[in-house]
């Protein structure tokens, strides 16, 4: 959020008003939506390891894929490739 706010040349803060205004969601929070999207796609469509899957998406540990998973979708990103994993 800094940097976004930085290359606008507002505060912080409001970036996150603005943002919130037009997105309902906070800067977090629609970037989380949107790592969270792409790493159920990769765990669906590639044979990645989940540690590379996390690292794809931004994540710097496989443990914060797996609190971001568990907290949205009531499961690991292992359970989820389990079940959605495209089979050929």
């Amino acid at each position: 959020s800094d940097l976004l706010a930085d290359k606008f040349g507002i505060t912080t803060r409001h970036l996150s008003r603005i943002f919130s205004k037009e997105f309902g969601l906070s800067p977090a929070k629609w970037l989380e939506g949107i790592r969270l999207e792409y790493a159920k796609k990769l765990l669906r469509e590639n044979q990645l390891a989940v540690k590379q899957v996390a690292m794809e998406c931004g994540l710097n540990h496989e443990q914060v894929l797996r609190q971001l998973f568990m907290r949205n979708l009531g499961m690991s990103p292992v359970e989820y490739k389990k079940l959605y994993q495209y089979r050929v």
